[in-house]
């Protein structure tokens, strides 16, 4: 298929003194340093009508809905476009800035603001060099080095790749979506973990490559036997080559029909588990109170305050007469024709595996192939893990704990049914 592309990336990364870090809990002082340059790539695209969308992928950990907007103001201030014209997605290094994932973490607001209009002047270089392009979307080689952290069946080890060749057969640009949690740098260095080795990979190259994020929430490394910076080396460096190959066996003949692209970005309510009775509540508050005022640790004080004010948060809310549920932004990107047709479905959460191929599936129903299926998680905002239904009931981190530091209720047995069928009543 063919469409009028242009890519750009800027380096977004911070003063190390400057801020605290997103992504673990166990960090309370600013970032010591920097072990390679974080980057917000733009992908901009304007089919045969004039229409425009912006894609751009940050190395951050994610946004929460404030940092979202701050983004997403500057962004269309630069370009003049509007919200749902703008895909906002996150790489979900832990080794990045603080953005809100982590709620109680403090925030540089100055920083964030300067990375809004990093990301604004991004993507209006992108649009600079629009060019028309050939689209086409396929699958490299799996990734080894991962596996399932909540010890299920279930993994996505693929990785898709959607290349761009200018009118030369010039590689203009490419993305790439791929699902595993950057978790390798757990020090107080600022990194974007493993997909920096396709970002040098792409810059040696003359070139863009964007990575997406996609059902990581369950899915970790796993690089044995080496020191944390080989196993990022390690892992990135197989990313890379399964991105490489796929270029390489890349046929541009044919492809030579302009194509439209189509959009949507709908806010939508998710359910979430009902609160405890207020007396229990208030039974939890006096528990982590006596806890916290016990404990001798600052790291164990650390975090028996991050539940007892999860607790008072959840009070303040049924005082109030509120619920738990949220509102939560949904968003698809449609590029081709009744042909040949590339979706990309935006994703406000630690998407984990069962979700993904969940959608997946109806999606080849409708009559995707599935190279052109990207499902991109961290994407707008990031509401913590959409805990699929048949694992309501497990008892692990991202199931009850994650949404005291995301600062959510717990996600109910339909959280998950519902975001898929609003999915679905959108594209």
């Amino acid at each position: 298929m063919r469409i009028k592309c242009g890519f750009s990336q800027a380096k977004i990364t911070p003063q190390p003194e400057k801020v605290f870090m997103d992504g673990y809990g166990f960090r309370m002082e600013h970032a010591k340093g920097i072990r390679d340059e974080l980057y917000v790539k733009a992908l901009a695209i304007e089919d045969r009508n004039g229409t425009r969308f912006c894609m751009l992928s940050f190395d951050l950990c994610g946004f929460n809905e404030e940092v979202s907007e701050i983004l997403r103001f500057h962004i269309s201030q630069k370009t003049g476009l509007d919200g749902s014209s703008i895909a906002l997605t996150a790489t979900h290094t832990h080794a990045g800035p603080a953005c809100g994932v982590l709620y109680s973490v403090p925030l540089n607001n100055d920083y964030l603001n300067k990375v809004g209009e990093v990301a604004g002047d991004c993507a209006n270089e992108a649009f600079s060099k629009l060019e028309v392009c050939k689209f086409t979307s396929r699958f490299g080689k799996d990734l080894d080095m991962i596996h399932n952290r909540r010890n299920l069946d279930a993994i996505d080890r693929s990785v898709r790749v959607g290349c761009f060749f200018n009118k030369e057969n010039v590689l203009s640009g490419l993305i790439a979506r791929a699902s595993c949690h950057p978790v390798l740098m757990s020090d107080m260095y600022i990194s974007a973990d493993y997909p920096s080795v396709l970002t040098k990979k792409g810059l040696e190259m003359g070139s863009c490559f964007m990575f997406l994020q996609g059902s990581c929430g369950d899915i970790n490394p796993m690089v044995e036997g080496v020191s944390q910076e080989e196993k990022l080396e390690k892992l990135g460096g197989e990313l890379a080559k399964c991105v490489l190959d796929a270029i390489k066996i890349e046929k541009v003949e044919g492809h030579n029909v302009d194509v439209d692209i189509d959009f949507k970005l709908n806010k939508i309510k998710v359910p979430m588990k009902a609160f405890s009775p207020a007396d229990e509540v208030e039974r939890e508050i006096d528990k982590y109170l006596k806890a916290y005022y016990d404990a001798q640790d600052e790291m164990n004080k650390r975090y028996i305050l991050q539940y007892l004010n999860w607790y008072r948060e959840i009070s303040k809310k049924i005082y109030r007469g509120e619920n738990g549920d949220i509102q939560v932004p949904l968003q698809y990107l449609k590029v081709g024709n009744k042909e040949e047709k590339v979706i990309f479905i935006f994703l406000p959460f630690e998407v984990l595996t069962r979700t993904a191929l969940k959608i997946e599936d109806r999606l080849v129903a409708m009559g995707y192939e599935k190279e052109n299926i990207y499902i991109v998680g961290y994407s707008n905002t990031v509401y913590g893990y959409l805990i699929p239904e048949e694992e309501i009931g497990c008892e692990k981190y991202e199931n009850k704990d994650a949404p005291v530091w995301y600062n959510t209720a717990l996600f109910d047995k339909d959280s998950e049914k519902i975001v898929i069928e609003e999915i679905f009543r959108m594209v």
